[in-house]
């Protein structure tokens, strides 16, 4: 696997756990506003409104969001509290418009009315019904990315964006009823091909100079200058029609002096 495999891999782990997390979160939020169903109202009041900006060092900035914030009063059992929870999620918004917008009800000074919990009045909140979208849909851009990633992971294994072949390649072929088996080894596409087979004059080893080309599922190996190295006798070049079957593995023909001799399989 290349180096985009492992980026694919690194993106769907990323897209996994952020999605877990959103999900999650967004489940919470769900299960808070179930539960401020029952929650009780106290009068309360704004005391300040802000918009903070987050996650960039300028506005233009890809990274910037925007939140609202709100600060209240309210008081529970003759005693004032302060709270300030919007919502049970917070709004991350691009635009500041958005943040303007869920803010523009409470103007500092002005009166609300404060749901907060009966067995903690300390919990409180302005708007229990609602809960960010942003969650939910943070949740299934993740899980999309997740997908996204483990597509990378499988085009990689399968070799889609590298074209390079080059490393170590066990290769074993057959002609004229004689088993060829040996060891490739190719940097930036070309190296020695070592082969051993056995006739009927006996065992033998020939060595080629070869050169490995690929063009999408189509790889060719080119060899030539052969040269015997153990045994008598002479060698032909051998070139190699080969479809890419994964990382690992191409088959097809094997020529020799221009004429089919047989299958090959190249592994690794």
């Amino acid at each position: 696997m290349d180096s985009m495999g492992y980026l694919g891999i690194f993106v769907a782990l990323l897209g996994a756990i952020g999605a877990l997390w959103a999900g999650l979160a967004y489940r919470r939020s769900r299960a808070l506003v179930e539960a401020a169903k029952n929650w009780r109202d106290a009068p309360g009041t704004i005391v300040a409104t802000d918009i903070e900006r987050r996650g960039g060092g300028s506005a233009s900035s890809s990274y910037t969001y925007y939140r609202p914030l709100v600060r209240y009063t309210y008081v529970v059992n003759g005693r004032e509290r302060e709270g300030s929870r919007l919502r049970f999620a917070p709004i991350n918004s691009r635009t500041r418009g958005v943040a303007e917008r869920a803010l523009a009800p409470y103007s500092a000074g002005a009166a609300v009315k404060v749901r907060y919990d009966p067995d903690d009045p300390d919990q409180s909140a302005l708007e229990p019904g609602k809960t960010s979208p942003g969650l939910l849909v943070g949740a299934i851009a993740l899980f999309l990315l997740m997908l996204g990633g483990a597509a990378i992971v499988v085009m990689a294994v399968r070799g889609v964006f590298s074209a390079d072949v080059s490393g170590h390649w066990h290769v074993r072929f057959q002609a004229d009823n004689v088993a060829y088996e040996g060891d490739l080894d190719a940097v930036r596409g070309a190296g020695p091909l070592t082969l051993a087979f056995t006739d009927q004059q006996g065992r033998k080893r020939a060595r080629e100079d070869c050169t490995l080309s690929r063009h999408r599922d189509h790889v060719l190996v080119r060899c030539a200058n052969p040269q015997m190295i153990e045994g008598a006798g002479t060698y032909s070049a051998d070139n190699f029609d080969l479809a890419y079957q994964g990382a690992s593995r191409l088959t097809g023909s094997v020529t020799s002096n221009g004429v089919a001799a047989g299958t090959a399989t190249f592994t690794r």
